[in-house]
This record gives C-alpha cells, sequence and structure tokens, in this order.
C-alpha cells in the first residue's frame, strides 16, 4: 500500500436487532413457504464471526481502524452494514507472513 492510501470493506451485522428482525420475519417465512422447513437451524451457524471479532483481528493486520455504521439509522444496534477503513498497515506482521 502507499503512504496516504487505505483499504475498506462492508459487512453485514447479523446478530444485531435490526438485522436479526428483519431476518426472522423474511428468511424464515420465505423459506418456510417454498420448502415447509423451518430454516433456523441453517442459518444460525453460517456467520460465526461478529463485528468485535473481526475488527480484532484486524488490528494484527493494520494498526488503525476506523468503523462507520450505515444503513438506516447509523447506530450500532439498528444497521444492516458497517463499514471499515484500515489504515496504517503493520509493516512487521506483514513482512513476516
Amino acid at each position: 500500500m502507499k503512504k496516504f492510501s487505505y483499504q475498506s470493506y462492508s459487512i453485514t451485522l447479523e446478530g444485531y436487532p435490526i438485522w436479526y428482525f428483519s431476518w426472522k420475519i423474511f428468511s424464515k417465512l420465505i423459506i418456510r413457504i417454498k420448502t415447509g422447513y423451518s430454516f433456523t437451524e441453517v442459518q444460525r451457524d453460517e456467520y460465526l464471526n461478529k463485528i468485535a471479532e473481526i475488527v480484532s483481528s484486524l488490528f494484527f493486520f493494520y494498526r488503525k481502524v476506523k468503523i462507520k455504521y450505515l444503513y438506516p439509522f447509523f447506530n450500532k444496534n439498528l444497521v444492516f452494514y458497517a463499514n471499515m477503513k484500515l489504515l496504517k498497515p503493520n509493516k512487521k506482521t506483514l513482512n513476516n507472513l
């Protein structure tokens, strides 16, 4: 990476209230209608990492991680997505990989 460049990624916030509520209503209903089966058990184990786990692992590679909560209400518990801006790579760690 160049000196003042950065990487940016957006992730979904599964497990947070607004995501869980919308997922529960729409996904469960659609799967139940299409297949007749409950999709809760399958979907519950699909995503294992929460945003706190992802961010803590990113600090291994980057010295600065900024998180911006996006859409619809810009609050951690009321959003579907978070954007992570990764700055200042940890060159010692990256060179040793």
